[in-house]
């Protein structure tokens, strides 16, 4: 008479768990590397937006009438400096005359620290002026 199996072998049992722990271990480790991947995809971002803000600020100021400063942006402290590329001169108004502004070009350096700690740093070259003549040179097609 032979005596019939029911049920699973404890070898099988343990290769079953073995089976499943794997890939539970091997889907965690997954998950554990896409989050960390995540967040570091998000911190990536936030700093590309905050550079971007920077830079929008920054490209409006006058390096020839400041030629550094600072702001904050959220949780950053944004500063800049700025000094000459190329010596001033006046600009120029058709037909082949001076015009009333002196401009320069100048190269700012910007930086962002956030907790105190250095978070980003570029450098942009900008057009700076200071009108020197007023009444001069009238807007083109007047």
């Amino acid at each position: 008479m032979g005596h019939r199996q029911r049920g699973f072998s404890l070898l099988e049992a343990m290769v079953a768990v073995l089976i499943v722990g794997t890939l539970a271990a091997t889907c965690f480790a997954l998950l554990a590397r896409s989050l960390s991947l995540s967040s570091r995809i998000q911190a990536e971002l936030d700093r590309s937006r905050v550079i971007a803000s920077a830079l929008e600020v920054v490209r409006r100021s006058n390096p020839m009438a400041e030629q550094e400063g600072r702001f904050e942006l959220e949780d950053c402290v944004v500063s800049w400096t700025s000094k000459p590329s190329l010596a001033t001169r006046r600009n120029a108004v058709p037909p082949n005359s001076q015009g009333p502004f002196e401009v320069g070009l100048y190269e700012v350096l910007v930086r962002g620290t956030r907790h105190g700690q250095a978070w980003f740093e570029f450098t942009i070259e900008q057009v700076g002026y200071r009108r020197v003549l007023e009444g001069v040179g009238a807007p083109f097609g007047r």
